[in-house]
């Protein structure tokens, strides 16, 4: 920044002219106001605690099973029931294996030693036909042809028949996004013409 002259220090045309020129475009620096949060900080501890990063992680963590509080969630009665009078049991991650074990009615434990009372397997139900299929790999359904299929929970009860667990949510059945014009097709070796019946040649 150039320095102006005592001697034109007096003349207010040339102090303006000095304070405008090309130059001193830079605005001054802003008075520092970090003593003055810190005098408001030490005035009201509140802010303090409102401001504490492990505060705020804590508070993003609620309802989530992280390392920090997988104690105590595994000690929550929401987490499970320790097996009561069991001196026998298997322990397997398969939820098929599961299914069986409980249906054969075997005691199923978890891998951190807690009793499985529920097992939940999915299969495919057509919302055209409502016929249903196990064949979890299927894309159109068996019976009507159609690429309406759609995976549903499934209980199996104890005289052997399925319970099925409907979804509440309406937009499942939404067919938003399944009514558009079909692209012309395409040859060559490279096409990506979309998969409309399971007999398609591809």
């Amino acid at each position: 920044i150039p320095l102006v002259a005592e001697r034109d220090l007096a003349d207010p045309v040339a102090l303006a002219e000095t304070e405008f020129s090309s130059f001193l475009f830079w605005r001054n620096p802003l008075p520092n106001i970090e003593e003055d949060l810190e005098g408001l900080l030490k005035a009201d501890p509140l802010l303090l605690e409102a401001e504490d990063p492990e505060g705020q992680e804590s508070g993003e963590e609620d309802g989530w099973i992280t390392p920090r509080n997988i104690e105590q969630m595994q000690q929550s009665p929401c987490w499970g029931s320790e097996p009561a009078q069991v001196q026998v049991g298997c322990v397997t991650t398969d939820f098929a294996m599961q299914n069986v074990l409980l249906q054969m009615g075997l005691h199923v434990l978890s891998f951190n030693g807690l009793l499985i009372q529920h097992a939940r397997s999915y299969i495919l139900r057509c919302h055209g036909c409502f016929r249903t299929t196990s064949k979890m790999t299927q894309l159109f359904c068996p019976h009507c042809g159609n690429k309406t299929l759609k995976k549903v929970a499934v209980t199996v009860k104890d005289d052997g028949s399925f319970h099925l667990h409907f979804s509440q949510n309406p937009k499942v059945l939404n067919p938003r996004g399944l009514r558009h014009s079909l692209p012309a097709p395409q040859g060559g070796k490279h096409a990506s013409n979309p998969h409309l019946t399971e007999d398609q040649c591809l």
